[in-house]
């Protein structure tokens, strides 16, 4: 990458040497372009949001770095650096990770446009339309995961933590994920995404699993989850959808078959038994669970009555036919 420019005294001159580099991480191949005054330039880690994402995902110690311009001229700076910001492309381009483009004063003449941030969000769109991308992205975030995992670790603590300062952050989240699973198509992309992810790669189905049984040894987490679900129960329509889904999945052979096994294997564990059993115990303790469990057994079994009833009056009225 080579490119000439020609330089002209200008009187807005700077105390410090400013520095146009091209930063370039080489596990993945991402480039960053950035500026600095700091005399060793690679003791300068980058400062935009695209880019400090992937040092903490992938490493600092994988990135080169190369000084491509100097000047003591501010606005001979600012003008190479916009002029090599649009020649690259650098905000929408898939090699970048620059969100805003490089001026040498933060990357920006000020806030980003609707019609910026329009760009910026297809042009991501458009890079994982590509499977192969998605794929490259997938396998670095793994791998990075595998090496680190306190970078795991370190993202999920960040996420809760903006969630619980930013609910409306969390709540307008959940409000995208519910509307984009409205649809049949998209439901069915991700179902079909994540049972190929699981034959192919069984051990993120146990990793999941292990992520999850730690999570539920937190009471906080397990009542959390426990009244989300009552909640959502309150709905009819909700209980309707639900019991129509697990019908019609139980309607399939190997469905059922799975399940069984499932938790045919799961009580070959005398410490799964026990904790079952001990639930139970706890559950019927609570007077007000008992109550709750003799009225839905009197009903399944007046409805058992009820039907025989049924059966038995229309064998009589056969009988009187005949």
């Amino acid at each position: 990458m080579s490119t000439s420019i020609y330089l002209t005294k200008t009187d807005d001159h700077s105390e410090e040497l400013l520095k146009l580099m091209i930063k370039k991480h080489m596990k993945v191949g991402i480039k960053y372009l950035c500026k600095t005054i700091q005399e060793d330039h690679n003791k300068y880690p980058g400062s935009g949001t695209g880019w400090k994402e992937i040092l903490e995902e992938h490493g600092k110690e994988h990135v080169k770095t190369k000084v491509i311009f100097t000047t003591h001229s501010k606005s001979e700076f600012k003008k190479v650096a916009e002029m090599l910001s649009d020649k690259w492309d650098i905000v929408n381009s898939k090699d970048w990770a620059n969100k805003k483009k490089e001026v040498g004063d933060g990357g920006s003449n000020g806030p980003i446009s609707e019609e910026t941030k329009a760009k910026q969000s297809a042009a991501h769109l458009k890079r994982y339309e590509d499977p192969k991308e998605r794929k490259k992205s997938s396998d670095a975030q793994l791998k990075a995961h595998e090496e680190n995992p306190e970078i795991k670790e370190r993202k999920s603590a960040a996420q809760l933590k903006s969630y619980e300062e930013n609910p409306e952050r969390a709540k307008n989240i959940s409000a995208a994920i519910k509307k984009r699973y409205e649809d049949p198509k998209e439901r069915k992309k991700s179902s079909d995404a994540q049972l190929k992810a699981h034959e192919e790669n069984p051990e993120i189905k146990e990793r999941k699993s292990a992520a999850q049984t730690k999570r539920y040894e937190d009471p906080k987490a397990r009542k959390k989850t426990r009244d989300a679900m009552l909640k959502r129960y309150e709905d009819p329509k909700e209980r309707e959808k639900t019991s129509a889904a697990n019908i019609k999945r139980y309607e399939d052979p190997k469905e059922r078959k799975k399940t069984s096994d499932a938790m045919l294997k799961r009580y070959e564990d005398p410490k799964e038994r026990k904790k079952a059993s001990d639930r139970s115990k706890k559950r019927y303790n609570d007077p007000k669970e008992r109550e709750k469990t003799g009225r839905n057994s009197a009903t399944v079994h007046s409805n058992k009555r009820a039907a025989k009833s049924v059966e038995f009056v229309d064998v009589l009225r056969s009988a009187f036919k005949q």
